[in-house]
């Protein structure tokens, strides 16, 4: 299975799926990583795309990428993880 990961410019409507969010960030702005829907879990997928913010000051290029490692490694084992994965990271 590859994981994609694509920044967005502006937040994307996120709706099914699991929400990764930084929990130093004011609340209305906190979601940093989006994984749509459960079908990685469930099915054989080759590709799984993961949105993100791009870093800035609050959630930086080595936060999101230690970040991005964690859940990259959840989704290769079918991981389904709800909590803490860092200490300002929950899904």
């Amino acid at each position: 299975m590859k994981i994609v990961w694509k920044e967005w410019t502006t937040e994307p409507r996120v709706g099914h799926g699991i929400h990764y969010h930084d929990l130093r960030r004011p609340r209305d702005t906190n979601l940093v990583a989006w994984l749509e829907d459960f079908y990685w879990l469930h099915e054989n997928p080759e590709v799984v795309t993961i949105l993100c913010i791009p870093p800035d000051t609050i959630t930086t290029a080595s936060m999101l990428t230690a970040t991005k490692r964690i859940i990259s490694k959840q989704v290769k084992k079918k991981e389904l993880f709800i909590g803490s994965i860092s200490r300002s990271i929950e899904a």
